[in-house]
């Protein structure tokens, strides 16, 4: 079982003018796309071969849209059979070895590109090789390291 897990921040999200519906929503439109359940209000969990995958993608679309969305949350969880991942601390991580990208912030609302549907229907495109790489290569997958792993998978969207 896979579940990622949002416990909001209140007074953070009050004070830069969102509420935890409009933060959850990208994760239900995700969840119900991917058949993904919230099994709580806030948790939302699959299981199954694909779950991984479907579940933990949504971690860098949050990251990628909203830079500061780690300082909105007090308890951000990815959770694989049990071990908890801190996604607060990874992206923490993340943004101080590789930048936070500026150009998303909810702060300057300066999107670089919209949206589109042509858009979107390719980034289902990708996400579907990279589902069917990763269920045909997960033990290869298993044994890279992180950056090795990522380097597969963004060449697998890419690949037709």
């Amino acid at each position: 079982m896979v579940a990622l897990t949002f416990i909001f921040e209140q007074e953070n999200i009050a004070k830069a003018g969102y509420s935890e519906e409009e933060l959850l929503q990208p994760m239900r439109d995700h969840a119900e796309k991917y058949n993904i359940s919230e099994v709580g209000h806030g948790v939302f969990a699959k299981d199954g071969e694909d779950a991984l995958c479907t579940v933990s993608m949504a971690i860098p679309l949050y990251t990628d849209m909203f830079p500061e969305y780690d300082t909105l949350l007090s308890e951000w969880t990815l959770d694989v059979d049990g071990e908890k991942e801190d996604c607060i601390q990874e992206t923490r991580e993340w943004f101080a070895n590789h930048g936070k990208q500026e150009k998303y912030s909810m702060e300057n609302e300066q999107i670089i590109q919209p949206l589109t549907p042509e858009i979107m229907e390719e980034a289902d495109e990708e996400t579907s090789r990279q589902m069917e790489y990763y269920s045909t290569h997960r033990e290869e997958l298993r044994n890279m390291t992180e950056e090795e792993f990522f380097r597969a998978m963004m060449k697998a969207a890419k690949e037709d």
